[in-house]
């Protein structure tokens, strides 16, 4: 079992390394190239990921480095999620928000909690939204999510999403069949509601189309 962890582990560092002039060409820093390849090959021995295929694995680091994206856990820019014997490379909403503001754009995204003050209306080309959070609602169940982003001329854009929406969204994914989350929309629920109500609205916004290919 040592062996077989030590020759995916090299298998990696092969990969990568034979990526390094692209990811530097992406990246367009030594030092930052090297870190990202550092960062891409602890990510890559998650034991998570140990099923999955060495070349789907670098295929999405490398797409990450490509919108110039951060891999660190930290950050959380994005996720590299099993998928059978692959690897689906999910961008979060804070990997948008960090694609949005290069151009001059503002993001924020929001869950609301059941028992949190909750109001939305729309009147014409008028929307408001108002979210009063309680004190420790962390418990209380997910009801909404909601994104506003601002343009560089102040226009605001806003998308919301009610629970029976986005548990729809979560059952056409192939990985999210069961009546219940699992995966990364168990672990990461409340991130992977605001993840698709970003994306939502990035379909109605005037982007560029960098940031659409994302």
């Amino acid at each position: 079992m040592n062996n077989d962890l030590q020759n995916r582990e090299q298998q990696l560092r092969n990969g990568f390394i034979a990526q390094q002039k692209i990811v530097k060409s992406l990246l367009g820093d030594k030092a930052k190239s090297d870190k990202f390849l550092a960062t891409a090959i602890k990510i890559s021995n998650d034991y998570k990921l140990a099923k999955c295929n060495v070349s789907s694995i670098i295929d999405a680091c490398i797409n990450v480095a490509q919108m110039g994206l951060d891999l660190s856990p930290v950050l959380q820019h994005a996720y590299l999620v099993p998928y059978g014997k692959s690897v689906q490379l999910i961008v979060s909403d804070r990997g948008y928000i960090a694609l949005l503001a290069r151009t001059g754009w503002s993001l924020k995204s929001f869950v609301v909690r059941e028992s949190d003050e909750f109001f939305y209306s729309i009147n014409g080309f008028d929307e408001e939204i108002r979210l009063t959070p309680t004190p420790d609602n962390y418990n209380s169940p997910l009801l909404a999510t909601y994104a506003v982003a601002k343009s560089p001329n102040n226009e605001l854009f806003y998308q919301v999403m009610y629970k029976q929406e986005i548990e729809k969204h979560r059952k056409s994914s192939a990985t999210q069949k069961n009546d219940a989350p699992t995966g990364v929309w168990k672990e990461w629920e409340s991130d992977m509601w605001k993840k698709t109500v970003v994306k939502k609205l990035l379909k109605k916004l005037p982007i560029g189309e960098d940031i659409a290919h994302a």
